[in-house]
């Protein structure tokens, strides 16, 4: 018999959204400008989502971030 029930998982996982770490980010940039600008971080994250999620988005934004060209890309 499973120790958790999925609702329980799922009301977890909601948590861990609603109130991430901040000391801990998945990304270091974003977390360190939610630290220093949060009206900033969320108007990125709004015209990211404009943008939109595609993969090719990501790549082109890695680029933009890391300052590498394209030709230098394995």
């Amino acid at each position: 018999m499973p120790v958790f029930k999925i609702w329980t998982v799922l009301l977890y996982i909601r948590a861990l959204l609603s109130a991430p770490n901040l000391d801990e980010p998945l990304n270091n940039t974003v977390g360190s400008l939610w630290k220093s600008d949060e009206e900033e971080a969320l108007k990125r994250a709004s015209q990211q989502r404009i943008l939109g999620n595609d993969e090719e988005h990501y790549e082109i934004q890695i680029r933009v971030e890391l300052n590498i060209e394209e030709d230098h890309i394995d």
